[in-house]
C-alpha cells in the first residue's frame, strides 16, 4: 500500500499536494483500491477510458512561409485528456509483459496488439503510430498530474474507473516521477548499480522533500525496466526512505552505497542545490573497490584510463 511518505519522494506528486491537499486522502483511498483490483482490471478500465476521448479532436493545418503547423478547430482538451490514461496503460503494460503468467501472449504482442486484446471493445485504436506520435508530442508540452487529476475527478461517479486512474497514476509516476536526474553509472562509481543524482534544483526551489536525496536501482540488470528509484537522504548518517522496498541488494551492498554519499555528501550537495552545475561529471566523485572492506579512493583523475582499471573492480 502506497503511503504518504513515498509519496513525499515523487516531485510531480508531492507538489501537486503541496497546492491541493484537499486531493491527497481520496487519492490514497482509490489507488489502493485500484491495487486490490489487480493490474489487468485497471488496465481494463484504462482502455475505456482512453476511448472516452478517441478521436475527439478536429484540426486543420496553419501554412507559414517557414513551417507548418496544427490549428485545433475543436477537441482540444480531449487531445490533452487522452494522454492520461494512454501513459498509464504504457507503464502498466511494461509490467505485465515481464510477468510470468502474461509473457505467454504478451512477449509476441506490439503494444497496440495487447492493448486490443484485453479490450476487444477497443475498437483498433491503439492501432494509429500517428496518432500516438501526436499524443507524445502533448504530453511533453502538460502539467501532467494538474491534467492528471481533471481527468479523475471526471470520473467520480464510477469508483473502478476512479480506482483504475488514481492507480494509474501512481504506477505512472514511479517510472517517471519528475526527478530531474544525472546518472552515476555503476560503471564509474564501482557500485553494484547505478545511482542519479538531482542537478535541476527541483527540491531547493519547490521544497518537495524534507531532506535531500539521490535514488538508486533495486535491480543490477540493465534489462529490467520494472523498477521504482529507490530514495536514500544525503546526510551524516544515510538512511532508505521507503519501508522494505522491493530490491535484490545485500546488506552490504546498500552498505557500499551508503559510504558513497557519506564521502561525496558535500559534492552531491552542492550538484543538488545548485542549478547552474553544468560540468558535473559523475567521474568526479570519489568511489569504491567492490571488495570485502571497500576502499574509498579520493580524488582519482580519471582521465588516466590505466590508473582507473588498476584502482577500480567493476562488475
Amino acid at each position: 500500500m502506497l503511503t504518504r511518505e513515498e509519496i513525499n519522494e515523487y516531485p510531480y506528486l508531492a507538489n501537486y499536494f503541496k497546492e491541493n491537499p484537499q486531493d491527497l486522502d481520496d487519492f490514497i483511498k482509490y489507488a489502493e483500491i485500484g491495487e486490490k483490483m489487480g493490474k489487468k482490471t485497471v488496465l481494463y478500465h484504462l482502455i475505456n477510458i482512453y476511448n472516452d476521448y478517441y478521436g475527439k479532436w478536429e484540426f486543420e493545418y496553419i501554412f507559414t512561409k517557414e513551417f507548418k503547423y496544427k490549428d485545433y478547430k475543436s477537441g482540444k482538451a480531449n487531445k490533452i485528456f487522452i494522454c492520461i490514461p494512454y501513459t498509464m496503460l504504457y507503464y502498466l503494460y511494461v509490467q505485465l509483459s515481464i510477468d510470468e503468467e502474461e509473457t505467454k501472449f504478451l512477449a509476441d504482442m506490439s503494444f497496440g496488439e495487447a492493448m486490443n486484446y484485453f479490450n476487444p471493445n477497443a475498437g483498433k485504436n491503439f492501432d494509429d503510430m500517428w496518432e500516438r506520435t501526436e499524443i507524445f508530442d502533448t504530453i511533453a508540452e502538460i502539467d501532467f498530474p494538474s491534467i492528471a487529476f481533471q481527468v479523475i475527478k471526471k470520473y467520480a461517479y464510477d469508483e473502478d474507473k476512479l480506482a483504475a486512474l488514481c492507480f494509474g497514476l501512481w504506477e505512472r509516476m514511479g517510472f517517471n516521477d519528475g526527478f530531474l536526474y544525472r546518472r552515476g553509472s555503476k560503471s564509474v562509481t564501482g557500485l553494484p548499480v547505478d545511482i542519479f543524482l538531482d542537478d535541476s534544483g527541483v527540491w531547493g526551489a519547490k521544497e518537495c522533500w524534507n531532506r535531500p536525496i539521490i535514488k538508486f536501482k533495486p535491480w543490477k540488470s540493465d534489462e529490467r525496466s520494472d523498477f521504482r528509484l529507490i530514495p536514500m537522504s544525503i546526510d551524516d548518517n544515510p538512511e532508505i526512505l521507503f519501508k522494505n522496498p522491493l530490491t535484490e541488494l545485500t546488506d552490504k551492498e546498500i552498505e557500499m552505497i551508503k559510504m558513497f554519499v557519506i564521502d561525496n555528501k558535500d559534492s552531491i550537495l552542492q550538484i543538488c542545490y545548485n542549478n547552474e552545475n553544468k560540468d558535473f561529471n559523475p567521474r568526479n566523485l570519489s568511489t569504491m573497490t567492490i571488495e570485502d572492506e571497500p576502499e574509498i579512493i579520493f580524488s582519482m583523475n580519471f582521465n588516466d584510463s590505466e590508473q582507473y582499471n588498476k584502482k577500480i573492480i567493476v562488475e
